[in-house]
């Protein structure tokens, strides 16, 4: 049993909330996986550290002094699919979510579960506040899945993110803050790296931008003054493609483009 509290910016003490972590954790069927096998990281290691463990503030010393604007009509509703995940890591990044997000700003988490073997995966979720939980009847993939959570969202804006990862500390105003000044924008955050090994959080480069090569494989390339990018200034920059698990919108204008595109299996080319 573990305590986790809800981000509220306007209550002076936290909202304490319980969830039983280790007996969700240990309802995981295992029987044969090797510890890397299933889901590409340690397995062990994850189910080892704390669900709520706190992280390094990656984040450029000018974006902490920075004063993001934010219409008080602004609400995000975040949309995780998954498919048999690790129930450590799914459950690591729902609290990461609630406790590193103000509350006024999140409206709902989403969890679309892609017909995974066990129901009970995504389910006992839904006790969490602001969790809604929706069951695929049949595998769908990781892009149509991600629909199923965006035409079902409430909230004003919608951003995607991958059910093995971890926010940061006010992780979430700088990028509403952008499509508050630019409402067409599709805005992917710096995204850190957490070592599939150990689970050691490292900071990435705050000066990388998405590409693909001739084969459309995704690839990372360093932005350049000449680009328009002052190292001396904590900004944001365009990019010719965005990482395609993590990044931010508006509903009505994602809409308008006609969202992901639903003809796409699995997952891989969300980001082209």
């Amino acid at each position: 049993m573990f305590q986790y509290s809800l981000y509220s910016e306007l209550s002076a003490k936290p909202i304490v909330l319980e969830f039983d972590h280790e007996r969700y954790i240990s309802g995981e069927n295992r029987t044969g996986v090797h510890n890397f096998a299933k889901h590409s990281f340690n397995l062990q290691v994850s189910d080892s550290i704390p669900v709520d463990r706190s992280i390094p503030d990656s984040k450029d010393p000018k974006c902490k002094n920075r004063i993001y604007s934010i219409p008080a009509t602004y609400s995000i509703s975040v949309v995780i699919s998954f498919h048999n995940e690790a129930r450590s890591a799914l459950l690591r990044t729902i609290v990461s979510i609630l406790n590193r997000t103000p509350e006024r700003l999140l409206k709902e988490i989403i969890l679309v579960d892609d017909f995974s073997d066990n129901d009970r995966d995504g389910l006992e979720l839904s006790s969490f506040p602001k969790v809604r939980v929706i069951r695929n009847n049949q595998r769908q993939g990781l892009t149509r899945s991600r629909m199923v959570g965006a035409q079902k969202s409430t909230g004003s804006h919608v951003i995607f993110l991958d059910s093995h990862c971890e926010v940061n500390t006010d992780w979430l105003p700088p990028l509403l803050h952008i499509v508050y000044e630019h409402p067409k924008a599709l805005v992917s955050p710096v995204i850190d790296i957490i070592d599939a090994d150990t689970f050691q959080y490292k900071p990435s480069s705050g000066d990388l931008k998405g590409g693909f090569d001739w084969a459309l494989n995704y690839r990372w390339q360093t932005v350049s003054e000449v680009e328009g990018k002052d190292p001396s200034e904590s900004t944001f920059f365009k990019s010719p493609v965005i990482h395609g698990g993590l990044f931010l919108a508006n509903k009505s204008w994602f809409n308008e483009l006609g969202g992901l595109d639903k003809g796409l299996d699995i997952w891989g080319l969300e980001n082209i």
